[in-house]
């Protein structure tokens, strides 16, 4: 399946039980991009999609590493933006761990702590499941990536965009 494609199925969902049985994303919901990271937080910041909540800067041992938390406005779902890409599952074939590994930063998308509260600005958005709007979020983030030609890559769904 390619990127057109995931987006057109997420936006043809009918119901709770469609999304579930043909897209696969729960918590923790991870895309990576290949660009420059401060690109990817004006962008988000500057759509009126994305507010930023926090911000956290930590020294390792591979240089600072940077962690920047958005709400989507509407509500329900947390974007995580790292300028880190964490090591590629084992039960990926090696060919997509060594594709995975060309990426530089990850955008970890959460449903359930801006409905749970967990930063004081989180709030649900009113008449759609976490799963809906978890769907709005990913086809906004494909779109941005096919707008700006944006290399990505869908990790629980293996789906790769590169606009080369």
């Amino acid at each position: 399946m390619n990127l057109d494609e995931y987006l057109q199925g997420l936006e043809n969902s009918t119901s709770e039980e469609d999304l579930l049985s043909k897209l696969v994303f729960n918590d923790n919901w991870d895309i990576l991009f290949r660009t420059n990271f401060y690109r990817v937080l004006l962008d988000l910041r500057n759509s009126g999609n994305y507010e930023l909540i926090d911000k956290m800067l930590e020294d390792t041992q591979d240089g600072r590493y940077r962690n920047y938390i958005f709400n989507y406005v509407p509500g329900t779902v947390l974007l995580q933006v790292q300028n880190k890409v964490f090591a590629p599952s084992p039960r990926l074939s090696i060919e997509d761990q060594e594709k995975q590994k060309r990426y530089d930063i990850t955008v970890s998308l959460h449903p359930l702590q801006a409905a749970t509260g967990l930063f004081e600005t989180g709030k649900k958005f009113e008449g759609k499941t976490d799963n809906e709007v978890m769907a709005m979020v990913i086809r906004d983030l494909g779109k941005y990536a096919k707008v700006k030609k944006v290399p990505l890559c869908f990790v629980r769904p293996n789906i790769y965009y590169d606009p080369k």
